[in-house]
């Protein structure tokens, strides 16, 4: 995984859900290498910045313990 040397953070309280597939193909067009989302999403709520981008890395960098079991995180990690 490559995250780049510099990246975006935001948070889906700052920008919207509803925005954020948009915002993460904007940051990628602008050449960042990584779109952090924080305020620990749960996991299927990342789909929409994968699905709007092709290269960006997307990362959470913390998944919430106690809102995500670990078997589905497995699961979905391996489908990706």
């Amino acid at each position: 995984m490559q995250l780049g040397k510099i990246g975006i953070w935001t948070s889906y309280r700052a920008i919207g859900e509803h925005n954020a597939d948009v915002a993460a193909k904007l940051v990628e067009d602008l050449g960042f290498g990584t779109f952090w989302l924080g305020g620990s999403p749960q996991l299927p709520a990342l789909r929409p910045l994968l699905d709007a981008t092709e290269r960006i890395t997307v990362a959470t960098g913390i998944l919430n313990v106690w809102q995500n079991e670990a078997s589905a995180l497995s699961l979905a990690n391996a489908n990706s």
